[in-house]
Formats: structure tokens, C-alpha cells, sequence
């Protein structure tokens, strides 16, 4: 079976699974609602968890504990905490437990991105960061959906996601008086109570020559047979820019990944879904050109499968980081 894209532009909106409250905890704020946040391009700011690898394998390193008390945490290789949501899950009750969880922080000043760390323990699905003018005050934290976000994404990881570090003199601004937005897709596959602190951790720079941004393209509202399925879609250049980096996102039958750019294939690698990993590059897109997305699918599952945010569903994105920065958040037609 063959899909093409639909638009993507409506991604975060497409699905909406309302997740339970949970305590959360924000670099720069304490307990109350409508505090902003400073991140420190120098010394590492305040923070509220102590980094994680980003492997997702629920050993620790991401803290974990949930305690959300505000205190200045140990800064790991120059990361420091930007926000995190504190969560506890109980065991499944249906094939589709998933939860979400979302957090806000207002700056009260320019913060240039240069590197970006997931926190994610065991029980983290996906972390996005998104960004734009206030909605709310900032919070302690809430149960939210999948379509809870901003209108600019900045970041988004999976299981086992790596770093991703922007070449010298290259990075990702949030304007003074931006909020960012933390949304937190959380499972628990296990048979007991599973708790965690997840987000992202950053390292920041006093000023870049150029900026960058983080966009996403890929298929909504497709639904596969059984078999290997094949998923695949277009989507517009509409400036010269430099690819950082192509990051894949299926999820548990995803296989393989394709990408051509102008008839070139420019990533054609086996997708895993516990090594959503960045896969660096430095290729050259032109105005004109067409990004094509071919996602591949073993459908064991014994009947169809749709679109859909959790884990038990599936999703086709690809993901990347370009410069200049051209103001569009999903590429699609």
C-alpha cells in the first residue's frame, strides 16, 4: 500500500488524547504559575533534573525521581535542564495507555540553542519542544494531548535519541517574552507503577551568525494492511538551505527509512524503534526541490493499523534541522 502525504501542517492537531495531571518542574520558576526564566549562556541556570544519556533505558542517569524541588542540579558536558515534567503512570488498562504531559517557561531574555540533550528514563515515548507568544501562565504542570503545542517546533526526540549539537556560529534563538512549551508522550509497558522526570536539557550561547530551525514532514490519516506496507509522501523546498541532520520517527513496526532530494537518495537506512537516532549531514537544498519520504512497515499485528500518536499505532516523520531559517514549522504540500 501506497500513501501519500496529507498535510502535515495539522501533525499536532490531528489526534488530541487527553493525558493525566502530574507535577512538573521548570528551569527558572519554583512552585507558582506565572513565573518566567533565565537560562544562563555561562554557568548553567537553574534546573530541576539532573541530565540524562538520552538512551531512554530508565537507568537512572535522567534522575528520575520525581522530587521536582527546584534546586540546582548537577550540569552534565555543559547541559543544563530547560524543563521537565515529573510523571507517574499506572499500569495499562487498555492497548492504548498513553499519557501526556506538558510544561511551559516564559524567557525574560534572548536564549541562542547551540545543543540539545533528551532527558528521557523508561516510560518516555517522545519529548517536543515548541515555542511562540504566551498562551498561559507558566506552570507547574498538567495533563495535556498530543496537540498541545506552539506554533514553532524546536525540537523533538524518541527512544534512544541522541545529542544534536549545531555547527560554530549556528543555532536556535527564542526571542524575550516567548514561552517555550514542553509536551511529553509518556507509556507504561510494564505491569506496575512506573514514575519519571523527562525533557530536554540544552547547552546556550551569547550570540550565532545564523539561525536555524526544526522542521517536520511526513503522513496523517493513513491506515496499513497487513505485510510490509510502504508509506510515502512530497513535500516543497522553498529556499536554499543547509541539512544538519535527518532524524527519523516511526514507531514499533517501522522498519526502513528512505529520503531523496531531487531524485538523490540522501538516507536509506533500517529504522529501530529503540535507536531514534540523528543522522548528521551537510546537504545542500535547493528552492524547487522535492523532499520525497518512503517509510517501510512490517504489519505482524495479524489486521490494519492506523495513523495515531501512540506507540501501538504509527507515524512516518522525518525530521531535520536547516539553516537559514525559513519560518516554516512542517514542510508540506
Amino acid at each position: 500500500m501506497k500513501t501519500r502525504f496529507l498535510s502535515a501542517r495539522s501533525f499536532f492537531a490531528a489526534c488530541l488524547l487527553v493525558g493525566a495531571g502530574a507535577a512538573t518542574s521548570a528551569c527558572g520558576g519554583d512552585d507558582d504559575d506565572d513565573d518566567t526564566g533565565s537560562i544562563d549562556a555561562g554557568d548553567g541556570a537553574d534546573q530541576d533534573a539532573s541530565v540524562g544519556d538520552g538512551d531512554g533505558d530508565g537507568d537512572g542517569d535522567g534522575d528520575g525521581d520525581g522530587d521536582g524541588n527546584g534546586a540546582d542540579a548537577a550540569v552534565i558536558d555543559g547541559y543544563q535542564a530547560l524543563l521537565t515534567t515529573s510523571w507517574t503512570l499506572p499500569p495499562p488498562d487498555s492497548p492504548t495507555p498513553d499519557r501526556y504531559f506538558c510544561a511551559d517557561l516564559t524567557v525574560d531574555q534572548d536564549v541562542i540553542v547551540s545543543s540539545f540533550r533528551t532527558i528521557s528514563p523508561n516510560g518516555t515515548h517522545h519529548t517536543v519542544l515548541s515555542v511562540g507568544e504566551p498562551t498561559r501562565p507558566d506552570s507547574n504542570g498538567y495533563g495535556c494531548d498530543v496537540g498541545d503545542n506552539r506554533t514553532v517546533l524546536m525540537y523533538a526526540s524518541g527512544v534512544g535519541t541522541d545529542d544534536f549539537t549545531f555547527p560554530e556560529g549556528v543555532g536556535l534563538r527564542v526571542a524575550a517574552g516567548q514561552q517555550i512549551h514542553l509536551n511529553v508522550h509518556t507509556f507504561n509497558a510494564t505491569d506496575f507503577d512506573l514514575s519519571g522526570t523527562s525533557g530536554v536539557a540544552v547547552k546556550v550561547v551569547p550570540a550565532v551568525e545564523t539561525e536555524a530551525e526544526f522542521t517536520m514532514a511526513g503522513p496523517i490519516g493513513f491506515t496499513m494492511g497487513e505485510g510490509t506496507q510502504e508509506i510515502f509522501g512530497s513535500c516543497p523546498v522553498n529556499q536554499d538551505a543547509t541539512v544538519l541532520s535527518w532524524w527519523p520517527h516511526m514507531h514499533k513496526l517501522g522498519q526502513h527509512m528512505k529520503i531523496e532530494v531531487g531524485g538523490e537518495v540522501v538516507h536509506d537506512e533500517m529504522f529501530r524503534f529503540t535507536e531514534q537516532i540523528n543522522y548528521p549531514t551537510t546537504h545542500q537544498i535547493s528552492a524547487g526541490d522535492t523532499i520525497e519520504v518512503t517509510c517501510t512497515y512490517d504489519n505482524d499485528t495479524g489486521g490494519p493499523v492506523s495513523w495515531g500518536d501512540s506507540t501501538n499505532r504509527e507515524m512516518c516523520f522525518a525530521g531535520f534541522y536547516r539553516y537559514p531559517k525559513e519560518g516554516q514549522g512542517f514542510c508540506s504540500l
